[in-house]
Protein backbone atom coordinates (compact mmCIF):
# COMPACT_ATOMS: atom_id res chain seq x y z
CA UNK A 1 0.00 0.00 0.00
CA UNK A 2 1.35 3.40 -0.93
CA UNK A 3 1.09 6.16 1.96
CA UNK A 4 -0.27 9.56 1.04
CA UNK A 5 2.43 12.09 0.90
CA UNK A 6 2.39 15.04 3.36
CA UNK A 7 2.33 18.14 3.17
CA UNK A 8 2.97 20.31 6.31
CA UNK A 9 1.27 23.57 6.49
CA UNK A 10 2.67 26.46 9.00
CA UNK A 11 -0.26 29.50 9.55
CA UNK A 12 -0.67 31.02 12.88
CA UNK A 13 -4.71 31.66 12.03
CA UNK A 14 -6.53 28.59 13.25
CA UNK A 15 -8.98 29.39 10.43
CA UNK A 16 -6.45 28.98 7.65
CA UNK A 17 -4.71 26.09 9.15
CA UNK A 18 -8.15 24.14 9.71
CA UNK A 19 -9.82 25.24 5.97
CA UNK A 20 -6.20 23.72 4.40
CA UNK A 21 -6.09 20.77 6.23
CA UNK A 22 -9.88 19.83 5.45
CA UNK A 23 -8.87 20.74 1.56
CA UNK A 24 -5.69 18.89 1.84
CA UNK A 25 -6.87 15.52 3.15
CA UNK A 26 -9.73 15.49 0.86
CA UNK A 27 -7.75 15.04 -1.92
CA UNK A 28 -5.77 12.29 -0.67
CA UNK A 29 -2.40 13.99 1.14
CA UNK A 30 -1.67 13.45 5.09
CA UNK A 31 -1.42 16.81 6.76
CA UNK A 32 1.17 18.35 9.61
CA UNK A 33 0.05 21.59 11.28
CA UNK A 34 2.05 24.17 12.48
CA UNK A 35 0.82 27.60 14.29
CA UNK A 36 3.81 29.42 14.82
CA UNK A 37 7.24 29.05 13.02
CA UNK A 38 8.82 28.15 16.18
CA UNK A 39 6.56 24.77 16.11
CA UNK A 40 7.35 24.24 12.87
CA UNK A 41 11.32 24.33 13.71
CA UNK A 42 11.15 22.16 16.32
CA UNK A 43 10.00 19.96 14.11
CA UNK A 44 11.65 20.32 11.00
CA UNK A 45 14.22 17.15 11.31
CA UNK A 46 11.90 15.01 11.42
CA UNK A 47 9.21 15.80 9.38
CA UNK A 48 8.29 13.32 6.41
CA UNK A 49 6.39 16.92 4.21
CA UNK A 50 6.91 16.70 0.15
CA UNK A 51 5.84 20.17 0.27
CA UNK A 52 5.92 23.38 2.86
CA UNK A 53 2.57 25.61 2.56
CA UNK A 54 3.80 28.98 4.75
CA UNK A 55 2.75 32.04 5.54
CA UNK A 56 4.48 34.98 4.83
CA UNK A 57 3.47 36.79 8.13
CA UNK A 58 3.48 34.45 11.20
CA UNK A 59 2.69 36.67 14.07
CA UNK A 60 6.07 37.70 15.85
CA UNK A 61 7.98 36.09 12.85
CA UNK A 62 8.18 35.63 9.53
CA UNK A 63 7.69 32.96 6.69
CA UNK A 64 10.41 33.87 5.23
CA UNK A 65 13.08 33.76 7.96
CA UNK A 66 11.87 30.68 8.51
CA UNK A 67 12.48 28.89 5.51
CA UNK A 68 15.56 30.68 4.79
CA UNK A 69 16.86 29.05 8.29
CA UNK A 70 15.64 26.04 7.10
CA UNK A 71 17.44 26.08 4.03
CA UNK A 72 20.29 26.57 6.02
CA UNK A 73 19.90 23.88 7.92
CA UNK A 74 19.70 21.88 4.96
CA UNK A 75 15.77 21.00 5.23
CA UNK A 76 15.57 21.50 0.63
CA UNK A 77 11.58 20.37 0.44
CA UNK A 78 9.68 22.87 -2.13
CA UNK A 79 7.86 25.72 -0.02
CA UNK A 80 4.74 27.88 -1.60
CA UNK A 81 4.25 30.78 0.11
CA UNK A 82 1.05 32.40 1.04
CA UNK A 83 -0.01 36.13 2.13
CA UNK A 84 -2.86 37.85 1.97
CA UNK A 85 -0.69 41.39 1.16
CA UNK A 86 1.22 41.05 -2.40
CA UNK A 87 4.96 43.08 -1.79
CA UNK A 88 7.36 43.54 -4.15
CA UNK A 89 10.09 43.05 -1.66
CA UNK A 90 8.57 39.92 0.17
CA UNK A 91 7.77 38.60 -3.28
CA UNK A 92 11.47 39.28 -4.30
CA UNK A 93 12.79 37.86 -0.92
CA UNK A 94 10.55 34.67 -1.21
CA UNK A 95 11.71 34.14 -5.16
CA UNK A 96 15.32 34.48 -3.58
CA UNK A 97 14.73 31.49 -1.58
CA UNK A 98 13.57 29.47 -4.60
CA UNK A 99 9.84 29.29 -3.48
CA UNK A 100 8.11 27.65 -5.83
CA UNK A 101 4.88 29.16 -6.16
CA UNK A 102 3.49 32.68 -4.22
CA UNK A 103 -0.28 32.77 -3.87
CA UNK A 104 -2.25 35.78 -2.95
CA UNK A 105 -4.92 35.07 -0.11
CA UNK A 106 -7.64 34.28 -0.79
CA UNK A 107 -6.78 31.76 -3.18
CA UNK A 108 -9.10 28.89 -5.07
CA UNK A 109 -8.78 25.64 -4.01
CA UNK A 110 -7.69 24.48 -7.51
CA UNK A 111 -4.77 27.05 -7.80
CA UNK A 112 -3.51 25.74 -4.10
CA UNK A 113 -3.71 21.82 -5.53
CA UNK A 114 -1.96 23.15 -9.11
CA UNK A 115 0.90 25.10 -6.70
CA UNK A 116 0.93 21.86 -4.87
CA UNK A 117 1.64 19.35 -7.87
CA UNK A 118 3.63 21.62 -9.16
CA UNK A 119 6.15 21.44 -5.99
CA UNK A 120 5.57 17.81 -5.43
CA UNK A 121 6.78 16.98 -9.38
CA UNK A 122 9.53 18.92 -9.56
CA UNK A 123 10.91 17.51 -6.05
CA UNK A 124 10.48 14.14 -7.62
CA UNK A 125 12.94 14.82 -10.77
Amino acid sequence: MVQAQVIAVVDDSPIVLDALEHALEAWGYRVELYASAAAFRAAAGTTQAVCLLVDVHLGDDSGIRLVSDLAGRGLAVPVIFMTGCDDDCVRAAATALGCSAFLLKPFSPAEMLQAIEHAVASRQK
